[in-house]
């Protein structure tokens, strides 16, 4: 909801949903 608001945190919030997305299919 905060990387909606805040740029930076989106970059980050988009890193993190990577990595989680990346580690549940593998």
């Amino acid at each position: 909801m905060y990387q909606f608001y805040n740029p930076t945190s989106r970059k980050k919030a988009k890193k993190g949903t990577t990595g989680a997305s990346l580690k549940a299919g593998s």
